[in-house]
């Protein structure tokens, strides 16, 4: 048996495991089949409140549904982190901004949590943060 090692690929086992297709569970979280579908292919993230309603639905841990990154994009954290890091390196959104080349408008919208930075960015930020040694508040 293969070895299931990603979020998406434990949320395509289980949910086949109970026999369900991308309707039945899209159904039971009020999520569109297509949503479920993109979910297990990796187009979308699997963020902290889909594993949420999916591990609720699916009687299973949270936490196989998670990785790293969706566990610190967790709305509430990431936002205060990324500032948190800004403000370790005493820099104003524009001039960090530039460092992660990147618009301050981005940076602005990822400090209040309107939208996530991507994996990608989100690991820049952490090596700065790793950089620094920040300590999380």
């Amino acid at each position: 048996m293969k070895l299931r090692t990603t979020p998406r690929e434990r949320l395509t086992y289980y949910r086949n495991r109970k026999g369900w297709s991308y309707t039945d569970l899209a159904e039971k979280i009020g999520y569109t089949p297509t949503a479920i579908h993109n979910l297990e292919i990796g187009w979308n993230e699997i963020y902290y409140e889909d594993a949420e309603l999916i591990a609720a639905a699916l009687n299973i841990d949270i936490n196989l549904l998670l990785d790293t990154y969706s566990k610190a994009v967790r709305k509430g954290v990431y936002g205060k982190t990324i500032k948190q890091v800004r403000q370790s390196y005493n820099m104003t959104q524009v001039e960090f901004a530039k460092l992660l080349n990147v618009d301050r408008s981005k940076l602005a919208i990822w400090e209040v949590e309107l939208h996530r930075p991507n994996r990608l960015m989100y690991n820049k930020i952490m090596r700065l943060k790793k950089m620094r040694k920040v300590e999380d508040k």
